[in-house]
């Protein structure tokens, strides 16, 4: 029913749509006398398979595709596409927001057109989360999800009880936009994915050791996570040649900015934003509406963000300069926090700025309250009040 609630709240184009669900015996019942109930889903239905296969055939799987420029542009609309489809399951809808939690070729399935489209399914490790509680899904000995050779190497050093959420998806996703580039650079030939596939296999490095489902010798581990070294000579490799365009180093720029650590992890609406971009076609008024369209708010504590990725940081940073005033609306912030005046009573004495609460709050919190520092002590008094008629208060030097 999990799955059934998230995919029912997402439908997008490419997205596999879903029709109903019913409740009955089990499809193949271990015995006549069996009475176990299942949830069975009803899904559109397509024979083209998946981009698994497509992406390891031994040529073009579409006679159209032999054909270089038109092979590339198709590459390109479809990453687009993709792209748009992860904005789409983790935008905040009806004070929720969505993760994925499986994000890999063998769940992204062709339908036959024309034209043909490529959609994501499988969401039955998926999870739909208020968007006050959106830090992800706890991982855990009886709750482990996504599928080895495209989970984020955090899955594993983190250990168990860490949450994921959009960082997860944002890691996967990278992955198969790096195999969907290597087919824009080469094709199908034996020095595309075969032979990236191949690198990862003789180059493991072995980050993450005793990993659930890494795979034992002597079978060979073509992870990503495992081979940060060799992903990211790959990436080079792919910007050589002057067949490359300013577009795809672009894209290029933004797949290692999504294979980042998870604390400097670009978000997918970022990327969505960049890929609307590219090309230069679209006027500031397109572009400003596109992202109106895909931005979030920020979720961060100030004091946090001056560790992790900042989009308006990154704004500034590329010198995109109408993306500011948009991405300051929803919250983002790269003003380090400033204590108010009564909380700066000695500053010179101690050089620091004491506060009743272990991190900033939100900006527009921060923004909105000359009391910073004070609300739990304020709530207490006031409850204090309402029993007795005086209190009284103790504390360090100059907190009140």
């Amino acid at each position: 029913m999990r799955e059934v609630d998230t995919i029912r709240a997402r439908r997008h184009p490419n997205i596999v749509p879903f029709f109903a669900s019913f409740s009955a015996g089990r499809e193949d019942p271990w015995s006549a006398k069996d009475r176990t109930e299942c949830l069975h889903m009803l899904f559109q239905h397509t024979d083209a398979g998946n981009m698994q296969d497509w992406l390891t055939q031994d040529g073009p799987p579409m006679p159209e595709l032999a054909d270089v420029d038109t092979r590339r542009e198709y590459i390109i609309n479809y990453i687009k596409c993709l792209i748009s489809a992860v904005t789409y399951i983790h935008k905040e809808q009806h004070g929720f927001v969505a993760y994925h939690h499986d994000l890999k070729p063998g769940n992204i399935l062709l339908f036959r057109g024309p034209p043909a489209v490529w959609k994501i399914c499988d969401f039955g490790m998926a999870n739909l989360k208020y968007h006050l509680d959106n830090s992800g899904t706890t991982q855990g000995p009886s709750n482990r999800f996504g599928t080895y050779d495209y989970q984020p190497p955090e899955y594993f050093t983190d250990g168990p009880g860490r949450k994921h959420g959009r960082s997860f998806d944002v890691y996967s996703l990278g992955c198969i936009v790096l195999e969907l580039a290597t087919i824009w650079k080469h094709g199908w030939s034996e020095a595309g994915i075969k032979k990236f596939c191949q690198l990862r296999g003789e180059n493991t490095e072995h980050a993450c050791i005793d990993a659930p489902g890494k795979p034992k010798p002597p079978y060979l581990d073509y992870s990503f996570h495992n081979s940060p070294k060799v992903v990211e000579e790959w990436i080079r490799h792919l910007r050589e040649g002057e067949d490359v365009n300013q577009d795809f180093k672009d894209l290029l720029d933004l797949i290692s900015e999504m294979l980042v650590q998870r604390a400097q992890r670009i978000f997918v609406w970022e990327v969505d934003m960049d890929l609307y971009e590219m090309g230069g076609q679209k006027n500031i008024t397109q572009l400003r509406n596109h992202l109106y369209s895909v931005v979030q708010p920020s979720k961060t504590s100030l004091n946090e963000l001056n560790n992790q990725h900042n989009p308006l940081k990154r704004a500034i940073e590329k010198k995109k300069g109408w993306q500011e005033d948009i991405l300051k609306h929803y919250k983002w912030s790269v003003r380090k926090p400033q204590s108010s005046k009564r909380l700066g009573i000695k500053p010179r004495e101690t050089g620091l700025y004491y506060t009743t609460l272990t991190s900033c709050p939100h900006t527009i919190e921060f923004e909105q309250n000359v009391l910073f520092g004070r609300h739990d002590m304020d709530v207490q008094i006031t409850k204090a009040l309402h029993k007795y008629s005086c209190i009284g208060l103790h504390g360090m030097s100059g907190m009140g």
